[in-house]
C-alpha cells in the first residue's frame, strides 16, 4: 500500500472514535494493558526546539520487529482477535495517534532478548533508530510543532484526558489489579468509588463498580478500566430494553448513579458500545445487585430491625409479593419425596434402619469418654436359649495416660478348629453392611467356624485378634449372619508377660488419699474382696452420668491433663469410664484386667445400645460390671449372669463408645487385617454421629433438608469479594436521604425497580410510633384506611389511639412525603372544615336543615351536608370516614358533604331561599346529587323523590 493511501485510510478508521483528539491515549493506554504492562508514565513537555513531545512508556512484553511489521504497521490486522483477554481486537487502535497531528513517531520496543526502534516522519517515511529503553516495554513518543501557547497548557490537557480516559486502568491479570498509569511522575490511577453521603463500591469476579446517589441518575460503563458506555438507566445497557427516552434532569429527590467495569466485557470498533453477551449481563445483575445491597444497608443503618424482625419481614413479603405459589409447594413437596426414594436407593446414602445394625469394625475405639445420651436401636441380635449374656465385640486392654483404656493394635491368627457340643448359644445378626465385622461373642465363649453361615452361606477367613476378638470377612452388602459359640477350655493362668501387661498402671499414678489408702489395704486379700473392693470404689468415685452437659465437659478433656485426673476431678462418666476405673484400681491390687466393649442381651435379644464392662481373669476371663443399674456378677465365670442378679427390665442405659459403624471391603488376609484397623479418631466420631441420624427414608430426608438449609445460609450470606460502604454519620441526614429516595422512587418507579428492599422496610413514621413500610401503605390506601396527621390534631390524635394508622405529618424528614402519598386521607383538613350540625337560624343552616330531611325521605339518610367555614375553594367536599376508628363516645359523623357557605352555588341557592326555599333545597339536593361521590349510587333516586315531595308540599 502506498504510503498516502495508508495515510487516508488510517485517518479514515480513526473517525470511528469520535471528534476527541486526545482518544488516541486511551487506546495506546489498551495496547500497554493488552502486553501485561505494569505501569505506564506519561510525559508531556516542550523540547529545547520548542516541540510539543508526548512520550507514552510502559514496561509490558515488549514486541519483536518482525510482529510490529506483520500487525502495526498494517491496517485492521490484529494478533489478539483470539484472546478473550484481550481488549483490542481490530488493528487500527495504534494509528489513532495521527489525531494528535505528529510530524514525528517515535517506536522503540524491548523484549528479553531483542530491542529496536522506528521513526516514522511526517511523510511516513520509515528510518531505523537506536532503542534507548533500559527495560522490557515499549514507548510510543509523539513530536509536533506547538499548538498550545505554553507548556502548561499542554500538561493541563493531556492530564484531563489521561484521567478521562486511563483513571480506572485494570492490568491483564487474573485478580484484574489497578495499572498505574503516571503522568510526569503522578500517579492518576483511582479506585471505583463515588463520593457521598451514601455510596457502596464492591469488586466480585471480574465486575467492579460503584453504586451511589445524585440528583439525575447516570450510568458510566468502562471495559477493562476503559470507558466505553455514557447513560441514564441501567436497563439500557440492554439491547432489548425498553427504549423509552429517560429524562437525566429528574428533580423529585434523589436517583442511583452507577460507575461500572467488566473486565470480560466485548466492545465494538468504535468503543462506544458493548456487545450484548453473558459479560454485560453479568454486569448488569452485579450492578442491580448492588443497588438494592446499598439500598438495604442504608435503611438497616438508619431503622435497624432485629433478626427475628428481618426474618418475619421477608417470609411477609415472599408471600405478598406472589412468590409462594400453590404449585410451587406442590412441586417442591414432590421433588423432596422423590429425592428420598433416590437417596434411599443409593448405596452411600442409605443410612440404618430402626431394625438392622450396621457392621462392626474392630480397632477403632477412641477410649472412654462420654458422647452424651443414646439414642435410636443400634442393632437386631437374637439368641438362643433365652438368658442373659453379654456379647463381647472388642477388648481394650492397652492403657494410655492421655485417652484411658485403648484397642491394642495386635497381630491376627486364624480361628482354630472348634466345635461345639454343650451350653451352646447359636446367634442371629441382621446387618445393614457387610465387610469385615467383629462377631459378638460371650465372655469366655468361643466360635464354631463350621457354623458361621451369611444368607445360608458358609464363610471362609475368619481370623482372631491376640485380644480375643473374632473378625469374619463378609460380602460388601447386608444380610443375615447366624453362628453357634460354646464355652471354651480353660486355658490356664496367663503367661507371665502377658500377665505384667494386664496389671500394669502408669508410673506416678496419684488417687486420692482416702481411695488410695483402701485400694491399698485390700491388695493383700482374696479375690473377691479385691474384686469388690474395686467395684465399690469405683462408683464411689465416679457417678453414671451420660447427659449433655457431661458430654460437653468431657469434649473439653485436654489429654496433657491425663484421663484419670480428669475423670477424678469431674466426678461423672458412663459405662466404659466407670469401668475403666474399675480396670485400672483393679490392676492396681494386682489383677488382671482390661474393658470389655459389645451387647448386652437379656430374654433372647440384645438390649437396644452398645455398652461396656470389666473383665478380669482369675482362672478364666469373668464379667463384672460397675456401671450402678446392672448387678455385679464378680463370681460368675459363666457369660450368663445369674438373674437374680441382673434386672433386664431396667434400661442400661449405655453410651455407644465411639465405633466406626461402616462396612469394610475386606478380602485382606488375617495377618494384615491389623493395619486396617487404625482409623483417625475424628473420623471415628464422626461416623458415630451419623450413626444417630433418624433412619430409613426419614433421615434420608433429614439429611437433603439439612444440605438444603445450608446451601440457603450459604446464598443467604454471601457477599462481594470486595465492598465498601460510604455511610452518612449524622442521623437526621441519613433520615433525609431515605426520605428523598421514596420521593424519587415514587415519582420514579422505574430507576428504582431493582432496589424492592425499598418498600419493604419499616421507614415512614406514624404517630403511634412505630414505622410501616411503603408496601402496607399502599396496600392500606387500597382500602381507605391509611391517614395523615399532625400529633396536635385532635381527629388524627383520637384516630391512632383507637388503631388507625396515621402517618406522623411531624417527622422532620418523612413529613413533606407524606402528603404526596397516592390515597392517603388527611385528617388534619378535615379537622380544618370546621364542619357542624346546621342548628342556628340563618338562611343557611335553615336551608341545610331542610335538605338533609329531603335526603333522610329519600334514600340518603346516611349521608348530610355540614357548614364547614373551612372549606374555601369548592362548594362542596366529600368526607367518608368510615374507614377510620373512633375512640369510644366520639360524635365525629362517618360520611358527610361539607358545605362551603362562602361558595358561588351556595350563595345562589341561600338566595333563591328568601323568595322559594322548596325549589332551594331541590337546587342544592340536585347539587349534592350529581357532584358528590357519596351520592353517586342513588343520585336518580334522590333527585326523583325529592322533586315529588317539594311538588307535594307545594300542593
Amino acid at each position: 500500500m502506498l504510503k498516502e493511501e495508508f495515510r487516508r485510510w488510517a485517518e479514515h478508521g480513526c473517525r470511528l472514535y469520535g471528534n476527541d483528539p486526545w482518544f488516541f491515549l486511551r487506546e495506546l493506554a489498551q495496547n500497554s494493558r493488552d502486553a501485561d504492562a505494569r505501569s505506564i508514565d506519561v510525559t508531556a513537555l516542550r523540547d529545547e526546539a520548542g516541540r510539543e513531545v508526548i512520550a507514552f512508556e510502559d514496561d509490558g512484553t515488549g514486541m519483536s520487529f518482525e510482529h510490529a511489521r506483520r500487525y502495526l504497521f498494517r491496517l485492521y490486522a490484529s494478533s489478539k482477535e483470539d484472546d478473550e483477554r484481550s481488549a483490542g481486537k481490530y488493528g487500527i487502535g495504534f494509528w489513532s495517534v495521527l489525531r494528535f497531528r505528529p510530524s514525528r513517531i517515535l517506536i522503540e520496543s524491548r523484549t528479553r532478548s531483542r530491542r529496536w526502534a522506528i521513526l516514522v516522519d511526517e511523510d511516513f517515511t520509515l528510518a531505523r533508530a537506536d532503542c534507548r529503553l533500559e527495560r522490557r516495554g515499549t514507548r510510543i513518543t509523539l513530536e509536533r510543532e506547538p499548538r498550545f501557547k505554553n507548556e502548561r497548557a499542554l500538561r493541563h490537557t493531556v492530564r484531563d484526558a489521561l484521567n478521562r480516559y486511563c483513571r480506572y486502568l485494570r492490568r491483564n491479570d487474573r485478580g484484574f489489579t489497578k495499572l498505574p498509569v503516571a503522568f510526569n511522575g503522578r500517579n492518576l490511577t483511582r479506585s471505583m468509588r463515588l463520593p457521598g453521603p451514601v455510596s457502596l463500591s464492591f469488586k466480585e469476579g471480574s465486575v467492579e463498580g460503584a453504586v451511589g446517589l445524585a440528583e439525575s441518575p447516570r450510568v458510566k460503563l468502562h471495559a477493562r478500566g476503559l470507558p466505553v458506555w455514557n447513560g441514564v438507566l441501567l436497563d439500557e445497557l440492554s439491547h432489548t430494553a425498553d427504549r423509552e427516552p429517560a429524562n437525566s434532569e429528574i428533580a423529585d429527590g434523589l436517583a442511583p448513579v452507577f460507575l461500572l467495569n467488566g473486565n470480560d466485557l466485548n466492545v465494538v470498533m468504535s468503543r462506544r458500545a458493548v456487545i450484548d453477551d453473558s459479560a454485560l449481563a453479568k454486569v448488569r445483575r452485579k450492578a442491580r445487585t448492588a443497588l438494592g445491597r446499598l439500598v438495604r444497608l442504608h435503611m438497616e443503618h438508619t431503622f435497624p430491625r432485629s433478626w427475628p424482625r428481618r426474618i418475619i419481614d421477608g417470609l411477609q413479603r415472599t408471600w405478598n409479593m406472589g412468590r409462594v405459589k400453590p404449585a410451587y409447594v406442590v412441586l417442591t413437596v414432590l421433588l423432596a419425596v422423590l429425592a428420598t426414594l433416590v437417596a434411599t436407593r443409593i448405596p452411600g446414602l442409605r443410612l440404618a434402619e430402626q431394625s438392622a445394625p450396621v457392621s462392626f469394625l474392630p480397632g477403632t475405639y477412641s477410649g472412654p469418654v462420654v458422647e452424651g445420651p443414646p439414642s435410636g436401636v443400634i442393632v437386631d441380635l437374637t439368641y438362643e436359649p433365652a438368658g442373659q449374656a453379654w456379647f463381647k465385640i472388642m477388648t481394650a486392654d492397652r492403657y494410655d495416660p492421655a485417652r484411658g483404656f485403648m484397642v491394642r493394635d495386635r497381630k491376627a491368627s486364624p480361628v482354630l478348629a472348634y466345635t461345639c457340643t454343650e451350653d451352646c448359644i447359636t446367634v442371629r445378626i441382621r446387618l445393614d453392611l457387610g465387610g469385615r465385622t467383629t462377631v459378638p461373642m460371650p465372655g469366655g465363649y468361643r466360635l464354631d467356624p463350621d457354623s458361621l453361615l451369611f444368607d445360608g452361606l458358609p464363610v471362609e477367613g475368619t481370623y482372631m485378634t491376640e485380644g480375643g476378638d473374632t473378625v469374619v470377612p463378609l460380602p460388601d452388602r447386608g444380610g443375615v449372619l447366624t453362628y453357634a459359640t460354646g464355652p471354651a477350655p480353660p486355658a490356664g493362668d496367663l503367661a507371665v508377660p502377658e500377665r505384667a501387661d494386664l496389671t500394669s498402671v502408669p508410673a506416678g499414678m496419684d488417687l486420692p488419699e482416702k481411695i488410695g489408702e483402701v485400694v491399698l489395704q485390700a491388695a493383700g486379700k482374696d479375690m473377691e474382696t479385691r474384686v469388690l473392693t474395686s467395684l465399690v470404689t469405683s462408683r464411689v468415685m465416679v457417678d453414671y452420668d451420660d447427659s449433655a452437659e457431661t458430654a460437653r465437659a468431657y469434649r473439653g478433656l485436654d489429654e496433657s491433663d491425663g484421663w484419670l485426673d480428669f475423670v477424678i476431678e469431674t466426678g461423672k462418666g458412663d459405662c466404659d469410664v466407670i469401668n475403666s476405673v474399675n480396670a485400672l484400681l483393679l490392676r492396681r491390687m494386682d489383677v488382671p484386667a482390661r474393658l470389655a466393649i459389645g451387647l448386652v442381651g437379656s430374654q433372647g435379644r440384645a438390649l437396644p445400645q452398645l455398652h461396656a464392662w470389666t473383665e478380669y481373669h482369675h482362672g478364666t476371663w469373668r464379667v463384672i460390671d460397675a456401671t450402678p443399674l446392672i448387678a455385679p456378677s464378680s463370681v460368675s465365670s459363666s457369660p450368663a449372669p445369674p438373674e437374680s442378679e441382673v434386672e433386664p427390665e431396667k434400661s442400661l442405659g449405655p453410651v455407644p463408645p465411639t465405633l466406626a459403624f461402616a462396612g469394610r471391603a475386606a478380602t485382606e488376609a488375617p495377618q494384615e487385617a491389623s493395619s486396617a484397623q487404625e482409623e483417625p479418631e475424628r473420623e471415628s466420631r464422626l461416623i458415630a454421629i451419623l450413626g444417630r441420624i433418624p433412619a430409613g427414608p426419614l433421615g434420608a430426608a433429614l439429611v437433603l433438608l439439612a444440605l438444603g438449609v445450608l446451601v440457603s445460609v450459604l446464598v443467604a450470606v454471601r457477599r462481594p469479594g470486595w465492598e465498601h460502604m460510604e455511610e452518612a454519620a449524622d442521623a437526621r441526614h441519613a433520615e433525609q436521604i431515605l426520605a428523598s429516595i421514596i420521593s424519587s422512587a415514587s415519582a420514579h418507579p422505574r430507576l428504582w425497580r431493582h432496589a424492592r428492599e425499598l418498600w419493604h422496610h419499616r421507614l415512614l413514621p406514624t404517630l403511634g410510633g412505630a414505622r410501616i413500610s411503603v408496601m402496607d401503605a399502599r396496600r392500606l390506601a387500597g382500602r381507605r384506611k391509611l391517614f395523615l396527621g399532625r400529633g396536635m390534631g385532635r381527629l388524627a390524635r383520637r384516630a391512632a389511639r383507637a388503631g388507625s394508622v396515621v402517618l406522623d405529618r411531624d417527622d422532620r424528614a418523612f413529613g413533606p412525603l407524606l402528603g404526596r402519598l397516592p390515597g392517603v386521607i388527611d385528617l388534619d383538613a378535615i379537622e380544618d372544615l370546621e364542619a357542624k350540625q346546621p342548628r342556628s337560624d340563618d338562611v343557611l343552616d335553615k336551608l341545610l336543615r331542610r335538605v338533609n330531611r329531603l335526603l333522610a325521605v329519600s334514600g340518603g339518610d346516611d349521608v348530610r351536608l355540614l357548614r364547614a367555614p373551612g372549606l374555601t375553594h369548592e362548594d362542596l367536599h366529600d368526607v367518608d370516614l368510615r374507614t377510620l376508628s373512633y375512640s369510644k363516645g366520639s360524635r365525629w359523623p362517618r360520611r358527610f358533604i361539607a358545605v362551603n357557605p362562602t361558595g358561588r352555588h351556595v350563595r345562589r341557592c341561600c338566595d333563591l331561599s328568601a323568595k322559594n326555599p322548596e325549589l332551594a333545597a331541590y337546587e342544592l339536593v340536585e347539587k349534592a346529587a350529581r357532584d358528590s361521590l357519596l351520592l353517586s349510587d342513588r343520585a336518580e333516586r334522590i333527585r326523583s323523590m325529592a322533586a315529588r315531595i317539594l311538588v307535594l308540599e307545594a300542593s
